[in-house]
């Protein structure tokens, strides 16, 4: 293995050798995509495994498209509750106001 590369969300290097499979020191999460090789797997708790099909091995790590929708119906949420709550109701205000029983004047007055 030779020319390692790695940023904060991908690690790349160039192999020798195809098929023959190689420890990548980076903990497994499905996330990780892989260009130039079959896998990855999850080997250990803190090494997954590819198996190079070409020279170059390019790993990524991005988001999914669920994991994005998952965020933007949270956003959708926070903002509904943003927009919802803190306005008071016109017509509960009336409402209540109406089954208010008037008030009647003491008989010490």
């Amino acid at each position: 293995m030779s020319h390692v590369r790695t940023t904060t969300d991908t690690v790349s290097f160039d192999v020798s050798r195809t098929g023959v499979p190689v420890m990548v020191k980076t903990s497994y999460f499905p996330n990780w995509t892989v260009e130039g090789a079959h896998g990855p797997w999850r080997a250990t708790p803190n090494f997954m495994v590819v198996v190079p099909t070409s020279h170059h091995v390019t790993l990524s790590y991005s988001t999914t498209s669920w994991e994005w929708l998952g965020r933007f119906a949270t956003l959708l949420g926070l903002l509904g509750l943003v927009l919802l709550a803190p306005r008071p109701r016109r017509w509960l205000v009336e409402r209540a106001r109406r089954l208010r029983p008037a008030r009647e004047p003491s008989s010490g007055e």
